[in-house]
């Protein structure tokens, strides 16, 4: 059922905060008067040359604050095998600021060189972070793929001029521009191992009303074992939508954010949004429109990588969305995980790209079997 009278009350009370991160001094290209989608890059500096000891010795309390809530029962499920395809994409981020102190996101590669994760990890009080450390598939102490470290990174110029320069301490409003895109120059893992690459798509109101489409994500939540991945799936009545933005009940915490929600059917799986934030009712996270799908596309175009993204089959898109600031309030505490089985998934055929809605059936991505997640 898609939930259309409660939007109003759910907005006064999301949050979305970003004060672990100490940032860097310097900023982007920014102009107020670009597209708000328009990506602001800005290059970065290596990590520490000790970043890989810094990041194994750290504490798993040191995610970052901004991802949202578990809510009872706690559904989450360790990913054990983390070279999966699909899992072996979801990479912890480990950020620098300029004083070398440490905290965590979470992302996906979408290219070989190309991370997807969310604005507020690497862009606050109008400043970058120094560094970003990417280890896909990391299994606690174990790295599978080694790790690679960005030199750029780039954020919509709405987050830029908006949410972004707020204080890194404060409670921000719903923003639909809460995604980033890093660039790697060095990593360790080759591009043949780590295919096929998630698709990033937007999806119209009709294949999320269909209900056989569920949401999954996964990423490295800060209260769990230091490094470990976990993954969580919400079938049709524990999720709805406008616009703007995607809510759901699935279970995520501090650390998590930037992880990829995947919209899923029976044999497919494609990104629509990244974890972004949430309060002690329901988790939110921006719903990728047309405009964001295109800008993600150009950006990684230029770059020479080659992202893959698609408009899903479905109604008419919803209208450009538009951002208004509302205040937020806190969240509440976390009930103790508890832990099953993980899933199963079936190698992909690889997929392509359309740039604009056809009637051609979508590139096929690596398709995600889910099992039942009972939830009391």
């Amino acid at each position: 059922m898609r939930w259309t009278r409660v939007f109003g009350l759910l907005l006064a009370g999301l949050w979305l905060v970003g004060g672990a991160i100490v940032l860097s001094s310097g900023a982007g290209r920014a102009e107020a008067d670009a597209s708000p989608y328009e990506l602001v890059e800005f290059e970065l500096q290596p990590p520490p040359e000790n970043a890989e000891e810094l990041i194994r010795a750290a504490m798993a309390e040191s995610g970052d604050a901004g991802a949202a809530t578990v809510f009872p029962p706690d559904d989450r499920i360790r990913v054990t095998d983390t070279t999966q395809p699909i899992f072996r994409t979801v990479a912890r981020l480990g950020i620098f600021d300029h004083n070398e102190n440490l905290s965590y996101c979470s992302g996906t590669l979408v290219a070989v060189n190309v991370v997807l994760t969310a604005a507020h990890c690497v862009y606050f009080s109008g400043r970058y972070v120094k560094s970003v450390v990417v280890i896909p598939g990391s299994n606690g102490l174990n790295w599978p793929f080694g790790s690679g470290y960005s030199i750029r990174m780039a954020v919509p110029n709405g987050w830029a001029n908006g949410p972004g320069r707020d204080p890194a301490d404060a409670l921000l409003p719903p923003t639909i521009y809460d995604w980033a895109i890093l660039v790697l120059d060095l990593y360790d893992w080759d591009d043949t191992i780590m295919r096929p690459y998630p698709v990033i798509a937007y999806a119209p109101d009709g294949f999320l009303n269909d209900h056989s489409v569920g949401l999954v994500t996964a990423g490295y939540p800060g209260d769990k074992p230091v490094g470990t991945m976990w993954w969580t799936a919400v079938d049709h009545e524990d999720f709805f939508f406008d616009d703007d933005f995607i809510y759901t009940w699935a279970d995520v915490y501090k650390g998590q954010s930037g992880s990829p929600i995947w919209a899923v059917s029976p044999d497919t799986a494609y990104i629509v949004s990244v974890v972004s934030g949430g309060n002690s009712y329901v988790n939110r996270s921006v719903r990728f429109s047309i405009p964001v799908v295109n800008a993600l596309e150009s950006y990684a175009r230029e770059l020479g990588a080659s992202l893959t993204t698609y408009i899903l089959p479905g109604d008419t898109p919803a209208p450009t969305p538009t951002w208004t600031p509302t205040r937020a309030a806190s969240p509440t505490a976390t009930p103790t995980p508890t832990r099953t089985t993980p899933p199963t998934f079936t190698p992909p055929a690889t997929p392509t790209r359309a740039a604009t809605p056809t009637p051609t059936p979508p590139p096929r991505p690596a398709p995600i079997r889910i099992p039942q997640v009972a939830r009391d």
